[in-house]
């Protein structure tokens, strides 16, 4: 494979070079080869003349009956280098030979076939001789071809000189002219590397005027150029559009940092009045200092209370949520009991399950510890619980299930919660995922819920290092998913 250098100063000339070389070559090779087709010609044309000439002589002596050395005559032929004459029968007659073209060639036994020949620097002309349509001979005539060697040789001096100077000139004019194809592409790439350098795109490259460049390289430069601009006006625009978006960043971690910082500050404010709320109108209720004589006193007591709890269950929800957010959600892990933590969540919500008189069915098997943060674990497994006994209609089923699986030859703790409730499709359970998402549908019981249940779930999960997963049917119900791996849970053989 042909390797040209890199530079392409050198490669135009050596392509000027190449295409003169290889010009006069092509040259060269088809003057000789139609010089010595004419000489050829005109030796094959002397030969037949010569040929006919010796042939006449010779019919003209049988007829008068003459003996006469015929091919004396061509003594006055410098070009003949000799003849064979051969009668009717084919044998040899006479033969002659030019001594002072030392020809070194002598007359066959038998004449060949009428022909013309060209081997050994000799031409052969085979000739038979007539008399009334009747062979009455063969002449055998030849002659040396040294002028068609001697042509070429001359051709081939002459077309190497004329080459060197062909070559010559062609470089001389390849360095005077390829400045005006090398000058602007140079440019362009120093440009180019430049720009890739400094990143600064305000640079152009130098216009060609029509006179110095073809219009090929005037067009170049100018797209060249035309490029640049549209490049420098798009950075532009994304510099801008990137400090916008800097400050408008910034002012969302500001406003984040604010918000969760507000939460922060009035979890105390708010909480305390709450609690004091919640704990007051809970004696009214109770009627514990004693009974109060007005029953509308009575109801209005007993909504304050339970509208105090939901505004402090949508305060601490905020509040997680708000810490998850901004990575400030601590967690302390230590081996639980997994069983005894499902059972205290369901002895949480037992008044609602026997309200509703759900059938709750779990029966703990034997588990390893899980090492988590138990407060939070707990708080996941209210909510999945919760959001089970609030939208399963009444008398309907509730299934946990735990198990240690092998999955990727690694142990997993399965946990699974699966109720017989009013279930949801795909669009409403990716509604029950969002923060403050809450379905509307006609299977859906009034509720009082903050529509942040799942997304607290989801989250919390994550960060106690477990995986989350929802599946639901409208009219059979949801089946809840937590998963942690084997890091998370003592085996038996590391409690021993």
């Amino acid at each position: 494979m042909l390797v040209l250098p890199s530079s392409i100063r050198q490669q135009l000339i050596i392509i000027v070079m190449a295409v003169s070389a290889i010009s006069i070559v092509l040259s060269v090779v088809a003057m000789i080869a139609t010089g010595a087709r004419e000489i050829r010609f005109h030796i094959s044309q002397h030969l037949y003349a010569t040929a006919s000439f010796v042939s006449q002589i010779y019919v003209h002596n049988i007829h008068h009956d003459q003996q006469i050395d015929i091919l004396s005559s061509l003594n006055s032929i410098e070009t003949i280098s000799g003849a064979c004459l051969y009668n009717q029968e084919l044998s040899l007659i006479t033969a002659y030979r030019n001594r002072q073209l030392d020809a070194k060639k002598s007359c066959p036994q038998v004449p060949p076939r009428p022909s013309l020949t060209f081997d050994n620097n000799f031409a052969s002309y085979v000739h038979p001789i007539t008399d009334q349509n009747t062979t009455v001979g063969t002449l055998y005539i030849y002659s040396q071809v040294n002028q068609i060697t001697t042509f070429v040789d001359n051709q081939l001096v002459t077309g190497s000189i004329i080459a060197v100077c062909v070559l010559f000139i062609s470089y001389l004019l390849a360095l005077k002219l390829h400045s005006k194809v090398t000058t602007p592409i140079t440019d362009l790439v120093n440009k180019a590397k430049k720009i890739s350098q400094q990143q600064d795109y305000s640079i152009r490259a130098s216009s060609l005027s029509t006179k110095s460049a073809s219009c090929e390289l005037s067009s170049l430069v100018e797209s060249f150029n035309t490029m640049l601009a549209h490049i420098e006006k798009r950075n532009h625009s994304l510099t801008t559009t990137n400090d916008a978006l800097h400050i408008a960043k910034e002012v969302a971690e500001q406003a984040n940092q604010a918000k969760s910082e507000f939460l922060s500050n009035m979890s105390h404010e708010l909480r305390t009045p709450l609690n004091a709320i919640i704990n007051f109108s809970e004696i009214q209720a109770n009627q514990m200092l004693g009974p109060m004589n007005n029953d509308k006193y009575l109801e209005y007591a007993q909504d304050i209370n339970q509208s105090g709890k939901h505004l402090l269950c949508l305060i601490n929800d905020l509040l997680d949520l708000s810490k998850i957010e901004a990575n400030l959600m601590s967690v302390t892990k230590q081996p639980i009991n997994i069983s005894e933590t499902i059972a205290a969540s369901i002895q949480i919500l037992s008044p609602i399950i026997q309200e509703k008189q759900l059938h709750v069915r779990y029966q703990p098997p034997h588990l390893p510890e899980l090492v988590t943060d138990k407060t939070r674990f707990k708080q996941i497994l209210i909510n999945i619980l919760g959001n089970a006994t609030k939208f399963t209609p009444q008398g309907g089923n509730i299934v946990i299930s735990t198990n240690v699986i092998e999955n990727k030859e690694q142990q997993h703790l399965l946990i699974v919660i699966e109720d017989s409730g009013i279930g949801m499709t795909d669009d409403e359970l990716a509604i029950a995922l969002k923060r403050f998402g809450q379905i509307k549908s006609e299977l859906a019981q009034p509720s009082d819920g903050t529509g942040l249940g799942l997304p607290l779930t989801q989250k919390l999960t994550e960060i106690l290092g477990g995986s989350f997963s929802i599946t639901s049917q409208p009219h059979k119900g949801t089946r809840v998913c937590i998963s942690f791996g084997q890091e998370h849970f003592i085996t038996e053989t590391e409690l021993a």
